[in-house]
């Protein structure tokens, strides 16, 4: 009986410091994207060339520019529809690495009143890459690219360590996904901060 006394006492101590950490996290993101957004600095171009505030069509017909210039695929996806086509970007990491070869990404856009504010990116390798390894390779492509200043803070999915970066309006989170990818997401803060509607999101498919 002591026993499961003892045991029951420690579980509410590591749930609570479990919750107490979440929460501090949470204020030291927060906190960060304050004094971004203070500055006044607003980044519109995300990645390829897309920018946040383009509308649906605009976007679409971006995609297929991309694809026009074989900066992205379109491949089948048999899982969606026997007729549909998705958007596939092949990442380059030119890494003798054969684990970190074929690479590939799609994505998912986030509308509010068909203005992009957000961009997701799942991306994956075909040779059952781990996870610790495609992850901790997106981390130094992001470091090269955006510096060391970026923060942690715990997934709410799988309780895995977050990378985030801000930068003015600009906030890229790396994570791990439910299925052995990585996420990668470009937010709008201003548009998230000022935002009370519901957004859509699609994934991006040849229409």
């Amino acid at each position: 009986m002591k026993q499961i006394v003892i045991s029951l006492v420690m579980l509410f101590i590591l749930t609570n410091c479990q919750e107490n950490k979440t929460v501090r996290q949470e204020k030291t993101v927060e906190d960060h994207i304050n004094i971004e957004l203070a500055k006044n600095i607003k980044n519109e171009t995300i990645l390829l060339g897309l920018k946040f505030g383009m509308g649906g069509e605009e976007v679409h017909n971006y995609f297929k520019d991309l694809v026009n210039h074989k900066k992205l695929l379109l491949l089948p996806h048999e899982y969606l529809s026997d007729k549909g086509k998705i958007y596939i970007y092949p990442f380059e990491f030119g890494d003798e690495n054969p684990a970190l070869q074929n690479v590939m990404g799609t994505f998912k856009t986030y509308y509010i009143k068909d203005k992009l504010y957000k961009l997701r990116i799942s991306a994956e390798s075909e040779k059952d890459t781990p996870v610790n390894l495609l992850k901790s390779k997106f981390k130094e492509v992001y470091i090269q690219k955006y510096g060391e200043n970026y923060i942690t803070r715990e997934s709410i999915y799988n309780n895995s360590e977050v990378y985030v970066w801000i930068n003015g309006n600009t906030m890229i989170e790396i994570s791990e996904g439910l299925s052995n990818n990585i996420l990668i997401i470009y937010s709008d803060l201003i548009a998230l901060k000022d935002s009370k509607e519901k957004p859509a999101e699609k994934l991006m498919r040849e229409i």
